[in-house]
């Protein structure tokens, strides 16, 4: 229940949130389970990047370096915080059942074979 001032005292939007999230759309739960990468330049500028093989180098155009280091993905963080762990992982879990079954039905779909491996990793 919310309190008076407009906060989630015990996470209860935000956990109804992310079990719905998790339940309904797979393709965004498998940007969720994905690293990020964090890529920093020659001008100590970082940005976040979210894409599944990272280049060495990227193409800065002026021959300026950047460095390319592989950072947790979002569930994986959210998987730390003590309140969101067991309800993120009861709807993760969950999840593994429908991608088995739709994995079946289609023959070749690289996002639903690849999302219960990801459940995995960022479990463990």
């Amino acid at each position: 229940e919310m309190s008076k001032n407009g906060i989630d005292p015990k996470n209860e939007r935000v956990l109804a949130d992310l079990a719905e999230i998790i339940s309904t759309n797979t393709e965004l739960t498998r940007k969720m389970l994905l690293p990020l990468y964090r890529v920093r330049t020659s001008a100590n500028q970082n940005y976040f990047s979210q894409f599944t093989q990272p280049e060495e180098t990227l193409d800065g155009g002026d021959g300026g370096d950047e460095i390319i280091v592989e950072s947790s993905s979002l569930v994986k963080i959210l998987l730390r915080v003590d309140v969101l762990q067991s309800t993120l992982l009861t709807a993760l879990v969950q999840k593994l059942p429908e991608l088995a079954a739709a994995s079946e039905e289609e023959e070749d779909d690289g996002i639903n074979n690849d999302v219960p491996r990801l459940i995995f990793s960022n479990i463990r």
